[in-house]
């Protein structure tokens, strides 16, 4: 007879090799999706619709790293900044006209934005304001 290991939670069994494979395939989505390496991991900067935010860009000697969506076919730029004394990523999208206004702006020396988003998931836009 064929032993199997099971585990009785709230009048259900469980089979341990369910409670393996589940385990096995979240981790393994976790690594495919975390393509960023073991650098420091910040929380994502939140923009509220219609509101203004204001942060600082952390820059340093290394490019900003970047995220590939392979699947999407879409680059985004992983942008280190500080709101309130915190730190954050920015995540914008490498083709977005306000990333290439943002690289002008700390060509000249400029650390401090000022941003407006507005719309929501494709429809989303940003506005640097002055």
């Amino acid at each position: 007879m064929e032993q199997t290991n099971e585990t009785k939670t709230n009048n259900e069994t469980i089979h341990e090799e369910d409670v393996k494979l589940n385990w096995l395939d979240e981790e393994a989505q976790q690594l495919n999706e975390n393509k960023l390496g073991t650098e420091e991991r910040l929380e994502g900067l939140i923009l509220e619709e219609g509101k203004l935010t204001e942060f600082t860009i952390l820059i340093g000697d290394e490019p900003f790293k970047r995220w590939i969506d392979e699947e999407n076919k879409v680059t985004k730029v992983i942008i280190p900044v500080e709101k309130d004394g915190k730190k954050f990523s920015f995540w914008l999208n490498l083709k977005n006209p306000t990333y290439h206004e943002i690289i002008k702006q700390l060509k000249i020396g400029k650390r401090k934005f000022r941003i407006l988003r507005t719309g929501k998931m494709k429809q989303t836009r940003y506005q640097l304001i002055e």
